[in-house]
């Protein structure tokens, strides 16, 4: 695949506007799963990391990953049922790729970061969240296969190479 093939592709401008509005449609039940499961899921990391971590690390950062959750969580969830066009669709099919892969950076360098803290358990906690978690997100994101590949990516390079 070319560069500029895949640069279509990742910014879906060759997608007709059926297949557009069938990913939106998809999107708005998986979406708001996958926002409550990246919560749910730093909550537990940083509760395992109360004792051993500084508090910003287990306090502050979780609260603001988990607020840009929650806050795209009721973004989906306002939208569920509503008609939009393929235009509005595809706009909010681009920013949901842009927005992933930002979120997906940041929960990475989050989780990383709290390696440093604690012992074998909580290290492999991490390991356990992480990979849990980008599950997750890939299945909850199979419906926009861009969004999917780059979570993987952004997740999986760091980790690994960590």
């Amino acid at each position: 695949m070319s560069v500029v093939r895949l640069g279509q592709w990742l910014s879906l401008s060759q997608v007709s506007p059926d297949i557009v509005l069938a990913q939106f449609k998809e999107l708005q039940r998986q979406v708001p799963l996958l926002y409550a499961l990246l919560a749910v899921n730093s909550v537990a990391v940083a509760y395992s990391h109360f004792d051993v971590a500084p508090s910003w690390m287990t306090l502050a950062i979780p609260a603001l990953l988990i607020s840009a959750s929650l806050a795209r969580l009721l973004v989906w969830l306002k939208r569920r049922g509503r008609q939009v066009d393929a235009t509005a669709a595809l706009r909010q099919l681009r920013l949901t790729i842009v927005l992933a892969v930002l979120l997906a950076l940041a929960y990475i360098c989050w989780a990383l970061g709290l390696t440093a803290y604690g012992g074998p358990y909580e290290q492999a906690h991490v390991a356990v969240f992480v990979a849990v978690t980008v599950i997750g997100c890939i299945f909850c994101l199979m419906h926009l296969p861009q969004a999917a590949l780059i979570v993987t990516a952004a997740v999986f390079l760091p980790f690994l190479t960590f």
